[in-house]
């Protein structure tokens, strides 16, 4: 099962205001601590928000969850997977079987306009 996920597409709006707060935020800082701050608030903002606009490739197969970004990629074995979440955005892959505080830094979030369907998908393959 493969799908490729583009958040900045998929929302126009969000994305034409992100680049209005990113101009803003670049134009303030140069202006007022000079323009290398503000080249490098536009890199900050840019670099940390990266996801919104850059397209992820995902992959499930029967063995592995495979997320491709431009930089970089993570791959995780199903052994690895103890709880599935999902919601209206996605599926949330977690290595802990209940709810902890290390759940957004250690799960992998697996965006998806049809999470139903791709968890029935799951379902059928035995993963959940």
């Amino acid at each position: 099962m493969k799908w490729e996920v583009l958040p900045a597409k998929k929302n126009p709006k969000k994305f034409v205001f992100f680049l209005t707060f990113v101009v803003f935020v670049g134009l303030l800082f140069g202006l007022s601590f000079g323009p290398i701050f503000g080249i490098l608030a536009l890199l900050v903002i840019l670099g940390s928000n990266a996801n919104f606009f850059t397209k992820t490739k995902y992959e499930i197969t029967k063995d592995k969850i495979i997320v491709k970004r431009p930089f970089y990629e993570i791959k995780k074995d199903w052994e690895w997977v103890k709880r599935i979440e999902i919601d209206k955005n996605g599926i949330f892959l977690s290595p802990f079987e209940s709810k902890t505080w290390l759940d957004p830094f250690r799960g992998v979030y697996l965006l998806c306009d049809n999470p139903e369907e791709i968890y029935d998908k799951l379902k059928r393959m035995g993963k959940t």
